[in-house]
């Protein structure tokens, strides 16, 4: 149709077009990988000022393969996501954005760092290293995995995760009235055999859903409560072993709730950035 009224070698043009579109895509990624090089630093890329100079199209197909790199894959990353990168340059120490794949890009003092989940730092400060956490002087280790991890709620205390901050306490319960809050929750103390958890989903994860101890997959609750497929993955959630004791802003297990025979309380607070409000 092209040919017949618009032109004869309409065809032939767009071949010809074509073939210059690879080549260009071609020399610009080469381009990219050069620029690339300088800001690779171990499991996770700082991008300086340098990088925020370079021509905006070397800048985007460098973002493009460093978070391809980061991730093992392509699918799911778009040109917003690159948008977004180049736009935390522009703003305040301390902002960061939360990416496909467990990624996270953050405002540094002197750029922006990318790498798999956030890296937290402080000048002087020391930390503790705390079991399963990789916590050590203040600061995340970048690189991992996050859903193969998983950090020990300290009861009473507070831990720090890529996840969110989590304070925990326990109180003697004479009828106390309960708290509803959305990022609070109380539990029952004495039915929690073991030390909990804090992770994302897992195959076999389960709920109890009602006072009968009837169970249901994790995943089946999550499409109860009408949470996107797209935020499953990174939803917080308190666990022992496979049961979920709470999805964090959302539902908690029905086995753990307080009763009238509860005589001690397990109190969580989550504290964690505007991905997981």
């Amino acid at each position: 149709m092209l040919e017949q009224q618009v032109n004869g070698k309409a065809a032939a043009h767009m071949a010809e077009t074509a073939a210059r579109i690879s080549q260009a895509e071609e020399y610009l990624t080469q381009q990219s990988c050069l620029v690339l090089g300088e800001f690779h630093k171990g499991k996770e890329y700082y991008f300086t000022e340098k990088f925020f100079m370079e021509p905006q199209i070397i800048q985007v197909y460098a973002l493009q393969q460093a978070m391809e790199q980061l991730a093992g894959r392509r699918k799911d990353l778009a040109a917003v996501h690159y948008e977004k990168v180049l736009e935390l340059y522009e703003m305040q120490t301390g902002r960061r954005i939360s990416l496909p794949y467990h990624m996270e890009a953050r405002r540094d003092y002197e750029g922006v760092r990318l790498c798999r989940y956030g890296e937290e730092k402080s000048a002087g400060m020391i930390g503790e290293k705390h079991k399963g956490s990789d916590i050590q002087n203040g600061k995340t280790v970048c690189g991992k995995n996050i859903s193969d991890r998983e950090w020990k709620i300290r009861i009473p205390g507070t831990v720090t995760s890529p996840l969110g901050i989590f304070s925990a306490e326990i109180f003697l319960y004479e009828g106390q009235k309960i708290e509803e809050k959305k990022y609070t929750k109380w539990m029952d103390y004495d039915k929690i055999e073991k030390n909990p958890y804090i992770r994302t989903r897992r195959t076999g994860d389960y709920m109890v859903i009602n006072a009968q101890g009837n169970t249901k997959k994790l995943n089946r609750c999550m499409i109860d409560e009408k949470i996107p497929s797209k935020y499953r993955d990174s939803i917080p959630l308190i666990a022992c072993g496979k049961e979920i004791l709470w999805m964090v802003g959302s539902r908690m297990n029905e086995r753990y709730k307080i009763n009238p025979q509860t005589r001690k309380v397990l109190v969580l607070n989550y504290q964690g950035g505007n991905e997981n409000e």
